[in-house]
């Protein structure tokens, strides 16, 4: 949310808009949801959240935009043959208006709705040109978003499960250093903190010879087996 709100507001700065809005593709329920807006009030865009277009509806403008991957400019939204009964324009009342999709990869996961409100509003080709570009950029920097999210949940999943364990775990770096140790790791060895230890501290020097020498398996991608006392 906080990544739509500063680019949403750059464009309307950028390109003297007055309103900005972003529908994301919801691929499993093949619908276009509406995510966020700026320039709006919050209550307005209370009456809107979650607004959903399927996109398979061929009559609507946003759900074509959608499908096709095509920009679409609306210059004058009362004399066009727009459903005058849709909520978004009944709600908004735009003068004129662009429908810019936000492609990644050949993929389309959303749309951009930007529009001016004034009587004699037009989208100009440099207008179109210059919103294309940047939403162009959004979609990249929401899909980082999303791919930064899912990297984030799995890392959490994996730590929770390691944190969990009925085995001691831990990682250590090359010269011994103890990276990260589970909970269990630490009941096994009695110390409630080993991160930032050398595992060679809690090594008679016997175990230390093992350790180097799995280690050393290890440095040639060998994977090596080994017990250790801990004392």
């Amino acid at each position: 949310e906080k990544l739509l709100q500063v680019t949403l507001r750059l464009l309307i700065n950028s390109a003297k808009l007055d309103r900005a809005g972003i529908l994301l593709m919801d691929e499993k329920r093949e619908v276009l949801e509406l995510t966020y807006a700026e320039g709006i009030s919050p209550e307005l865009f209370d009456q809107v959240r979650n607004y959903k277009i399927p996109i398979t509806k061929v009559d609507n403008v946003i759900a074509r935009v959608a499908m096709t991957g095509i920009p679409v400019v609306i210059q004058d939204v009362g004399r066009s043959k727009l459903n005058m009964n849709n909520p978004l324009i009944q709600f908004f009342k735009p003068k004129a208006f662009i429908l810019v999709p936000l492609t990644v990869r050949g993929k389309v996961i959303g749309v951009l709705l930007a529009d001016r409100i004034h009587e004699d509003a037009v989208i100009s080709d440099g207008d179109r040109e210059f919103i294309v570009s940047f939403a162009n950029q959004i979609a990249i920097a929401l899909e980082n978003a999303v791919l930064y999210r899912k990297l984030e949940v799995s890392e959490r999943k994996y730590r929770e499960l390691v944190e969990n364990a009925h085995e001691g775990i831990w990682i250590i770096d090359e010269t011994g250093g103890i990276k990260f140790a589970n909970r269990r790791m630490r009941e096994i060895t009695g110390h409630d903190t080993l991160e930032n230890r050398k595992i060679y501290s809690l090594l008679d020097q016997e175990n230390q010879t093992r350790l180097r020498e799995v280690m050393a398996q290890n440095r040639m991608n060998r994977v090596a087996q080994q017990e250790l006392d801990i004392t």
